[in-house]
């Protein structure tokens, strides 16, 4: 992933004083090493990604392009691009290769090309500027449209610094949180700013803008075929997205844990490439080290296969969540792509299906309407839309067939402040799509060619880990010897035999999450003073939560409101409380 900004003057040349905090932001007042492009109505700014450009021109500088994210098995296309004519300052840019592409072809390329991205190009002569993004939205792109500019970044905190920037909350994505646990569609909490949607083009030329979806996602589902038809599909391809991620191990440096996932890499690896390959396990903070099982299952894996494997020893998380969360934002890119198996026993595990916020066999529009009433104030409820027609209005857009598991993706991916997990103090994705482009993880489980093979396949083969189970089984038995401590070892049928979660103590030091809450019930410029129903809000509170002390036992409204309380007083009361960097 890489961390971009782009800034469109509609009208004029751009005026830097009217941009100034917007790039100040996003330099972390200096300390971030940027590459930046400024021409006339554009200034385009990006931290080079692994060594290579982000920004990029074509050979008469009529166009110029910034890239984020990364592209995959593209070495094919760069050689038919050359033979066609264009010239190449670095073949292994990914950033070159889209810039050529879109002139030779123009948006037909994309739905061809495999990557997690999102990018803009600047076409002078015409004076468009056209974005786009990945086939599942995963590298985010927020927009915020206003008069003057077009201010786009994979981060949201440099929008909200624009000298005029428009703070008006987006109420329906607000409800939309609080009763069904994310926000629909494009929407983030903001009116003015919007997450482009999955899979689209965006022309702007002036005040005059067009947008398409690009790739409808409109896959079927093979009725006919048995689970191990199946099996062999998706080996194959996770091998495929691996290999492209590895392809220079010296580069990479891969997660090792006790679970399913990282092993399921670990199987794709040549021999070559894990001797050269970096391998890194997490300790828990509260254990020692021979009592984590995630390090004892490592270890022995690493030493069977005589790998390079490094334990980091994790910091207890003893903070109250607050605004502080938001300053947690890297000045510079690794100098190493981070290889994990994030979302894999969601994914092809189909533990999704009963994670994901919104779980659409489930829906008790009974319960939400309920939730409506007693959370929000008669006043609130006129402003909004029924969040259950939103639902199925975003249900009815889907196109694949598997339209459970699309949405469970797209949950999980570009869901903004969902509570899965635990909210927003879990580190497992539910700050989607804030945190994906700032970290330097790579999953196999977000290749979009890996997510489109996974939507051929049938609800029951995937939940249970029953296809995951015969991948092991028929393709990568080589680790199924070592017990592991999740995922696959649940199953009566399973591989791997489960190895039990260690001696983790059942009383550490949890952090209380009480004082978003209480500044809240103090407050006089809270967002909700005149919407939110704040009897409700301490009936809850001294019932599901005694003491204030809600980290276990708290209710899934209190976890949203610390969340989203949170949020406001970083963005809305305080912006400039998010631009420290950690």
């Amino acid at each position: 992933m890489s961390v971009i900004l782009g800034i469109y003057s509609k009208s004029k040349n751009i005026n830097k004083n009217e941009v100034k905090e917007v790039l100040k932001d996003f330099s972390l007042n200096g300390k971030r090493k940027l590459q930046t492009k400024k021409k006339n109505r554009v200034i385009f700014s990006a931290l080079k990604q692994y060594g290579y450009g982000n920004i990029a021109e074509n050979e008469n500088k009529s166009s110029v392009i910034l890239f984020g994210g990364r592209i995959y098995d593209f070495k094919e296309g760069v050689s038919k691009l050359i033979r066609k004519g264009h010239r190449f300052k670095n073949k292994k840019s990914c950033a070159e290769f889209v810039l050529h592409s879109y002139e030779e072809f123009g948006e037909s390329f994309l739905k061809k090309i495999n990557g997690i991205f999102s990018f803009a190009i600047y076409d002078e002569p015409k004076d468009e500027l056209i974005l786009a993004n990945d086939s599942f939205g995963i590298h985010p792109m927020f927009i915020y449209n206003s008069g003057d500019y077009i201010i786009f970044s994979s981060e949201y905190h440099p929008l909200v610094r624009y000298h005029n920037f428009d703070k008006k909350l987006d109420y329906n994505a607000i409800v939309e949180y609080f009763t069904l646990g994310t926000t629909l569609g494009d929407k983030t909490f903001f009116e003015s700013i919007k997450n482009l949607h999955q899979g689209s083009l965006l022309k702007t030329k002036g005040d005059k803008s067009y947008q398409k979806q690009y790739d409808l996602l409109d896959i079927k589902i093979p009725k006919n075929k048995k689970i191990d038809y199946f099996a062999g599909r998706l080996a194959n391809i996770v091998n495929k997205a691996t290999q492209s991620r590895a392809e220079n191990p010296g580069e990479i440096a891969c997660d090792l844990s006790g679970g399913a996932d990282t092993r399921l890499i670990l199987s794709n690896l040549t021999e070559r490439q894990r001797h050269l390959t970096k391998f890194a396990t997490n300790q828990s903070a509260y254990l020692k080290e021979k009592e984590d099982m995630d390090v004892f299952i490592a270890k022995r894996i690493a030493g069977m296969l005589n790998l390079n494997l490094k334990v980091r020893k994790s910091k207890p998380n003893v903070k109250e969540f607050g605004e502080h969360f938001f300053e947690k934002r890297p000045i510079n890119n690794p100098k190493k792509v981070r290889l994990t198996g994030t979302f894999g026993g969601e994914f092809l595990g189909g533990c999704c299906f009963e994670k994901c916020p919104i779980q659409i066999n489930k829906i008790n529009d009974k319960e939400i309407r309920q939730s409506l009433k007693k959370i929000f104030t008669n006043h609130f409820l006129e402003k909004i839309s029924d969040p259950l027609v939103s639902l199925k209005k975003e249900l009815q857009n889907i196109k694949a067939e598997n339209k459970e598991l699309y949405f469970a993706i797209h949950q999980f991916t570009r869901g903004f402040f969902t509570r899965i997990y635990g909210g927003s103090r879990s580190g497992m994705g539910s700050l989607s799509p804030c945190q994906l482009a700032i970290e330097s993880r790579e999953s196999v489980f977000w290749d979009s060619r890996f997510l489109k093979v996974l939507l051929t396949v049938p609800k029951e083969f995937l939940v249970d880990y029953n296809v995951y189970n015969q991948i092991y089984k028929k393709h990568f038995p080589e680790l199924t010897n070592v017990p592991t401590n999740s995922g696959l070892s649940d199953r009566k049928d399973s591989c791997m035999e489960f190895i039990g979660s260690g001696t983790e103590p059942k009383k550490v030091k949890k952090p209380r999450y009480s004082k978003a809450l209480q500044e809240y019930l103090k407050s006089s410029d809270t967002w909700d003073k005149k919407f939110f129903n704040k009897e409700y809000a301490l009936s809850e509170s001294k019932r599901k939560c005694k003491n204030y002390s809600f980290y276990d036992t708290q209710s899934p409204f209190i976890k949203s409101f610390i969340d989203f309380e949170a949020w406001y007083r970083a963005f809305v009361l305080n912006p400039k409380s998010g631009s420290k960097s950690s």
